[in-house]
């Protein structure tokens, strides 16, 4: 027989009752005080008096780590406490009884229960700081207002299924980019979506198609997204010679470190484009931006940049004011971790900026490899190309990274070809070779491979560059490493012989997996060599070589595929 709910909730009471009735005095002493709390606890008939407890203190703290729990942290427990258990074991899969007990404890704070933990601090952030890029949005409503102009300005909205077999087989940017947003209208998630639209805005900038990027930075529902896809519209903006558009967008930008980097980028522009007064004052209003930054690691790395523009800009004594508020802001960081990346991000801009000296004095003070390593390169690269050789050579000795060490032997082995010291040069190879040898094998290995091939070709050693070549394992990197043989030996004068390594390395090409990735190598290498100095005057030469490179080259935009 099933006793009415009245009677089951009050059977723990009598429980007790009886106990005390039959053994006064002790069970009190003997039984744990959770337990007899939970007796005296049902669905609300009864309202003891909460007993205090670390214990409860503790599971009260954990679950409202999870959410779960918001009331007072005060080690009592109560109705909303013992609501909170029940949630945390319901989702747990645990045993439904609501009871703060250690092993309840236990399982809060094992791995399981921490990483929820963690997860539901990331999210508290994460709304956070999406409630804060909302606030900035309404403190600054021309962003939004733009963005509302574009997408009225937008005719052409992709409404209808893309036929992906054409796209593919001539892929063009305009086509894989409606095919990427037809697509996301199958992604459930609402952040998966926003990150997908998010890159397809910055890939319509990029590719010219502003007006379109703004219209789909509409569809997002994360401000923080949809913040960053706008400063990537800005930036596009200014690479595509829209000054005075990048200008409006960069300022209405809300985020201050966005609003920086799009800065920068208008610049950038400005001075390619001989306007280096205007560029000073842009680069003043970036200044301003990148004090407002709270995150001193971000402000160190946007006056390291700031620095370098300067620099082209004709601002000498700026530029070294700007590096000198980075390295001060950089030494005053806690510890030599926090401090390694950015003070290789101030060696880096230092190096670009052709301050070799400070920067491989700036790069000692770097603990880490992987952040002292891109300095190593970009010095070597510029001793280099200065003609100091030995200098090059022991900076390129320093590098701990096998492969960009190989990189970099290889650009001191060109400078000595260059010099007429041929042997050494020679000599010089061989110690890239046998630097390729110590890694393991796969891709840094085939990576490697593929640079000690292009030094070869561009010392005039084809017989070796093909027979490294050949050991290269990777499709797309052979078919790389082929095609600059080709433009050395354009630059040698064998124009028969680079006939024959271009089509080889359009075969490699076409042999990569599927159609798309074929596709890809192909526009890779086209634009790649379009670029290269060593087929000014042979595109044209070049392109001959297999049917559907040309098609490949024109509907490839480089600022989409690079």
């Amino acid at each position: 027989m099933t006793l009415p709910r009245t009677f089951r909730n009050l059977a723990p009471h009598a429980a007790i009752a009886l106990g005390l009735l039959v053994f006064p005095g002790t069970i009190l002493a003997d039984a744990p005080r959770e337990i007899i709390r939970m007796a005296a606890v049902d669905d609300g008939l009864v309202d003891p008096e909460p007993l205090e407890s670390s214990l409860v203190r503790r599971i009260q703290e954990r679950l409202g780590e999870l959410g779960l729990y918001r009331g007072r942290l005060d080690g009592r427990f109560g109705p909303d406490t013992g609501k909170a258990i029940r949630d945390y074991e319901r989702q747990s899969g645990l045993q439904i009884d609501g009871r703060p007990t250690r092993q309840l404890l236990e399982h809060l704070e094992s791995a399981t229960g921490q990483a929820r933990r963690l997860l539901r601090r990331l999210d508290i952030v994460r709304q956070e700081q999406i409630e804060a890029a909302r606030r900035a949005f309404e403190a600054n409503p021309a962003a939004l207002n733009m963005v509302e102009q574009a997408v009225a300005e937008s005719k052409v909205m992709v409404t209808s299924a893309v036929d992906s077999e054409d796209c593919f087989k001539v892929p063009t940017a305009k086509c894989l980019l409606a095919e990427a947003l037809e697509a996301t209208k199958k992604i459930g998630k609402i952040d998966f979506r926003d990150w997908a639209l998010g890159d397809i805005a910055a890939a319509q900038a990029t590719s010219g198609d502003v007006t379109g990027a703004l219209a789909t930075t509409s569809r997002m529902a994360d401000a923080r997204l949809l913040m960053t896809a706008l400063g990537k519209v800005a930036r596009a903006q200014a690479k595509s010679g829209n000054l005075d558009e990048a200008r409006v967008t960069a300022t209405a930008l809300p985020d201050a470190r966005l609003q920086a980097e799009a800065l920068l980028e208008l610049a950038t522009a400005e001075i390619a484009s001989g306007q280096l007064a205007a560029s000073r004052t842009t680069l003043e209003q970036a200044l301003l931006a990148a004090d407002r930054v709270a995150d001193e690691r971000w402000r160190i790395g946007l006056l390291a940049n700031i620095a370098v523009i300067q620099m082209n800009a004709g601002d000498h004594i700026g530029a070294g004011t700007s590096f000198e508020r980075g390295l001060e802001l950089a030494q005053k960081l806690r510890s030599t971790e926090e401090q390694s990346r950015p003070l290789g991000e101030i060696a880096s801009a230092q190096a670009r900026a052709g301050r070799l000296g400070q920067a491989l004095e700036t790069a000692d003070k770097i603990e880490e490899a992987e952040h002292r390593t891109p300095v190593l390169i970009l010095a070597a690269q510029a001793l280099a190309e200065a003609g100091h050789i030995d200098e090059t050579f022991e900076t390129a000795l320093s590098i701990e990274d096998a492969r960009y060490r190989v990189a970099a032997l290889g650009r001191v082995a060109v400078a000595q070809e260059r010099a007429g010291k041929r042997d050494a040069a020679r000599m010089t190879v061989s110690e890239a070779q046998s630097v390729t040898e110590n890694i393991e094998f796969g891709y840094a290995y085939s990576y490697a491979l593929t640079r000690v091939a292009h030094t070869q070709a561009q010392i005039g050693e084809f017989t070796d560059a093909f027979e490294t070549v050949e050991m290269v394992e990777d499709p797309r990197l052979r078919a790389h490493a082929l095609w600059s043989v080709a433009a050395a030996q354009i630059a040698h004068g064998d124009e028969s012989g680079a006939g024959e390594t271009a089509a080889k390395a359009v075969a490699e090409a076409e042999s990569v997996g599927s159609g798309l990735d074929r596709a890809w190598a192909l526009c890779e290498i086209a634009l790649e060599q379009n670029a290269a100095s060593a087929f000014n005057g042979n595109l044209e030469f070049f392109l001959g070589f297999g049917d559907d490179l040309p098609d490949y080259f024109e509907n490839c935009p480089n600022t989409v595929f690079s």
